[in-house]
């Protein structure tokens, strides 16, 4: 199975309840981790959509970003 975004490509064999994960930085695709549970491919891609938007002041902003962040990515598994 695959499940491909703009910004990752998570991909597991049929069968598997393990995931790897490409995701897309600074225009180039690069391999973020093999055999994970979904929950931190989520989490990986989570922290990698709030490190583009840069420039995170608190531990409140940074929070609310990231849940916004894991919500958006399980709507669309």
């Amino acid at each position: 199975m695959k499940i491909e975004q703009e910004d990752y490509i998570l991909s597991s064999d049929e069968g598997s309840i393990l995931w790897d994960l490409k995701l897309n930085i600074n225009n180039k695709w690069k391999d973020s981790g093999y055999g994970m549970p979904l929950g931190t491919c989520i989490r990986k891609i989570a922290k990698n959509r709030i490190a583009t938007k840069g420039n995170i002041k608190s531990i409140e902003q940074f929070l609310k970003l990231y849940l916004t962040e894991i919500k958006k990515i399980s709507d669309l598994l």
